[in-house]
């Protein structure tokens, strides 16, 4: 299945981003070390996004998780 919502950028946002990421990665049977690296990883990624991509305005960040059956999980920053 795939899940998508999309966020004011803003470091405002980053608790309700990180939340919808925690949920769906969950979902797709990560727990414990596994989910702490990647909630990390997002993190650092929508963090970078949020003060390098719009330095100029404000701008939106789409997230797209993507469960994979017995694989994993894909999660895209849009």
């Amino acid at each position: 299945y795939i899940m998508n919502m999309t966020f004011i950028a803003s470091l405002d946002n980053l608790h309700p981003m990180l939340q919808f990421i925690r949920i769906e990665v969950r979902a797709a049977g990560f727990e414990g070390a596994q989910e702490v690296q990647l909630e990390l990883a997002l993190e650092e990624a929508i963090v970078n996004i949020i003060k390098h991509g719009y330095k100029e305005g404000v701008g939106t960040i789409e997230i797209r998780c993507t469960c994979i059956p017995y694989t994993g999980i894909q999660v895209v920053l849009i």
